[in-house]
Protein backbone atom coordinates (compact mmCIF):
# COMPACT_ATOMS: atom_id res chain seq x y z
CA UNK A 1 0.00 0.00 0.00
CA UNK A 2 2.91 2.32 0.77
CA UNK A 3 4.24 1.68 -2.74
CA UNK A 4 0.89 2.73 -4.25
CA UNK A 5 0.90 5.95 -2.21
CA UNK A 6 4.49 6.72 -3.16
CA UNK A 7 3.79 6.04 -6.83
CA UNK A 8 0.71 8.33 -6.77
CA UNK A 9 2.73 11.08 -5.07
CA UNK A 10 5.48 10.76 -7.67
CA UNK A 11 3.09 10.76 -10.64
CA UNK A 12 0.43 13.30 -9.44
CA UNK A 13 2.39 15.86 -7.52
CA UNK A 14 0.73 18.97 -6.09
CA UNK A 15 2.75 21.18 -3.81
CA UNK A 16 1.61 21.62 -0.23
CA UNK A 17 1.31 25.38 -0.66
CA UNK A 18 -0.80 25.00 -3.78
CA UNK A 19 -3.06 22.44 -2.05
CA UNK A 20 -3.58 24.71 0.96
CA UNK A 21 -4.42 27.71 -1.27
CA UNK A 22 -6.95 25.65 -3.29
CA UNK A 23 -8.56 24.29 -0.12
CA UNK A 24 -8.70 27.78 1.43
CA UNK A 25 -10.35 29.23 -1.69
CA UNK A 26 -12.85 26.34 -1.86
CA UNK A 27 -13.82 26.75 1.80
CA UNK A 28 -14.41 30.44 1.13
CA UNK A 29 -16.71 29.56 -1.79
CA UNK A 30 -18.61 27.04 0.34
CA UNK A 31 -19.08 29.56 3.16
CA UNK A 32 -20.44 32.14 0.71
CA UNK A 33 -22.82 29.54 -0.77
CA UNK A 34 -24.04 28.66 2.70
CA UNK A 35 -24.59 32.33 3.62
CA UNK A 36 -26.57 32.87 0.40
CA UNK A 37 -28.69 29.80 1.14
CA UNK A 38 -27.44 27.90 -1.92
CA UNK A 39 -25.80 25.24 0.25
CA UNK A 40 -27.44 23.44 3.12
CA UNK A 41 -25.66 21.59 5.84
CA UNK A 42 -25.06 17.97 4.93
CA UNK A 43 -26.01 16.64 8.33
CA UNK A 44 -28.41 18.30 10.71
CA UNK A 45 -27.50 18.43 14.33
CA UNK A 46 -29.99 17.82 17.15
CA UNK A 47 -30.07 21.53 17.86
CA UNK A 48 -31.14 22.17 14.25
CA UNK A 49 -34.20 19.95 14.71
CA UNK A 50 -35.04 21.66 18.00
CA UNK A 51 -34.73 25.11 16.42
CA UNK A 52 -36.84 24.07 13.40
CA UNK A 53 -39.52 22.69 15.70
CA UNK A 54 -39.48 25.82 17.84
CA UNK A 55 -39.74 28.04 14.76
CA UNK A 56 -42.76 26.08 13.54
CA UNK A 57 -44.35 26.24 16.97
CA UNK A 58 -43.90 30.02 17.12
CA UNK A 59 -45.30 30.37 13.58
CA UNK A 60 -48.36 28.23 14.29
CA UNK A 61 -48.96 29.95 17.62
CA UNK A 62 -48.88 33.33 15.86
CA UNK A 63 -51.38 32.07 13.31
CA UNK A 64 -53.60 30.77 16.09
CA UNK A 65 -53.58 34.10 17.92
CA UNK A 66 -54.30 35.98 14.66
CA UNK A 67 -57.22 33.70 13.80
CA UNK A 68 -59.94 35.49 15.86
CA UNK A 69 -58.82 38.84 14.43
CA UNK A 70 -58.86 37.49 10.87
CA UNK A 71 -62.30 35.95 11.40
CA UNK A 72 -63.64 39.20 12.85
CA UNK A 73 -62.28 41.20 9.90
CA UNK A 74 -63.85 38.73 7.47
CA UNK A 75 -67.20 39.00 9.23
CA UNK A 76 -67.06 42.81 9.17
CA UNK A 77 -66.36 42.70 5.42
CA UNK A 78 -69.31 40.35 4.92
CA UNK A 79 -71.63 42.61 6.92
CA UNK A 80 -70.60 45.67 4.92
CA UNK A 81 -71.00 43.79 1.63
CA UNK A 82 -74.42 42.51 2.69
CA UNK A 83 -75.61 45.93 3.78
CA UNK A 84 -74.50 47.43 0.46
CA UNK A 85 -76.32 44.65 -1.38
CA UNK A 86 -79.53 45.12 0.65
CA UNK A 87 -79.39 48.88 0.15
CA UNK A 88 -78.97 48.58 -3.61
CA UNK A 89 -81.72 45.95 -3.92
CA UNK A 90 -84.19 47.94 -1.81
CA UNK A 91 -83.40 51.10 -3.80
CA UNK A 92 -84.12 49.28 -7.07
CA UNK A 93 -87.30 47.74 -5.64
CA UNK A 94 -88.58 51.15 -4.56
CA UNK A 95 -87.81 52.63 -7.96
CA UNK A 96 -89.63 49.75 -9.68
CA UNK A 97 -92.34 48.99 -7.14
CA UNK A 98 -95.13 48.45 -9.71
CA UNK A 99 -93.01 45.91 -11.57
CA UNK A 100 -92.00 44.39 -8.24
CA UNK A 101 -95.64 43.96 -7.15
CA UNK A 102 -96.52 42.36 -10.50
CA UNK A 103 -93.53 40.00 -10.25
CA UNK A 104 -94.59 39.02 -6.72
CA UNK A 105 -98.17 38.33 -7.90
CA UNK A 106 -96.88 36.10 -10.72
CA UNK A 107 -94.52 34.30 -8.35
CA UNK A 108 -97.38 33.74 -5.90
CA UNK A 109 -99.57 32.25 -8.65
CA UNK A 110 -96.75 29.96 -9.77
CA UNK A 111 -96.18 28.81 -6.19
CA UNK A 112 -99.90 28.10 -5.82
CA UNK A 113 -99.95 26.05 -9.06
CA UNK A 114 -96.80 24.17 -8.08
CA UNK A 115 -98.24 23.35 -4.65
CA UNK A 116 -101.43 22.04 -6.26
CA UNK A 117 -99.42 19.85 -8.65
CA UNK A 118 -97.16 18.60 -5.87
CA UNK A 119 -100.15 17.76 -3.66
CA UNK A 120 -101.62 15.60 -6.45
CA UNK A 121 -98.26 13.93 -7.13
CA UNK A 122 -97.84 13.24 -3.42
CA UNK A 123 -101.28 11.62 -3.24
CA UNK A 124 -100.44 9.38 -6.21
CA UNK A 125 -97.06 8.44 -4.76
CA UNK A 126 -98.58 7.69 -1.34
CA UNK A 127 -101.15 5.37 -2.94
CA UNK A 128 -98.40 3.56 -4.89
CA UNK A 129 -96.31 3.19 -1.73
CA UNK A 130 -99.31 1.91 0.22
CA UNK A 131 -100.10 -0.69 -2.47
CA UNK A 132 -96.45 -1.78 -2.76
CA UNK A 133 -96.15 -2.04 1.02
CA UNK A 134 -99.28 -4.16 1.29
CA UNK A 135 -98.02 -6.47 -1.46
CA UNK A 136 -94.60 -6.68 0.21
CA UNK A 137 -96.12 -7.50 3.61
CA UNK A 138 -98.28 -10.22 2.06
CA UNK A 139 -95.29 -11.78 0.30
CA UNK A 140 -93.16 -11.53 3.42
CA UNK A 141 -95.91 -13.13 5.51
CA UNK A 142 -96.30 -16.00 3.07
CA UNK A 143 -92.55 -16.48 2.92
CA UNK A 144 -92.31 -16.52 6.72
CA UNK A 145 -95.20 -19.00 6.97
CA UNK A 146 -93.46 -21.25 4.48
CA UNK A 147 -90.25 -21.16 6.52
CA UNK A 148 -92.13 -21.89 9.75
CA UNK A 149 -93.95 -24.83 8.19
CA UNK A 150 -90.72 -26.10 6.71
CA UNK A 151 -89.12 -25.83 10.15
CA UNK A 152 -91.98 -27.75 11.70
CA UNK A 153 -91.75 -30.24 8.86
CA UNK A 154 -95.33 -29.62 7.85
CA UNK A 155 -96.69 -29.47 4.36
CA UNK A 156 -98.66 -26.63 2.86
CA UNK A 157 -101.74 -26.12 5.08
CA UNK A 158 -103.78 -25.12 2.05
CA UNK A 159 -103.17 -28.34 0.16
CA UNK A 160 -105.31 -31.46 0.34
CA UNK A 161 -102.53 -33.63 1.78
CA UNK A 162 -101.85 -31.41 4.84
CA UNK A 163 -100.86 -33.44 7.85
Amino acid sequence: MADVGQHAMDEIYISWTESVHKAYDRYGELLEMQKDGRLEKYKKETSDYILDGTAHLVDYTGRLFRLPHDIYNGMIENVFDASDYVYERSKRMYENKEAFVEDMRKASEKIHEDMKRLREETKENAKKIKDQTRQGVKLAGLGALGHVLEGLEMSDPFSDDWK
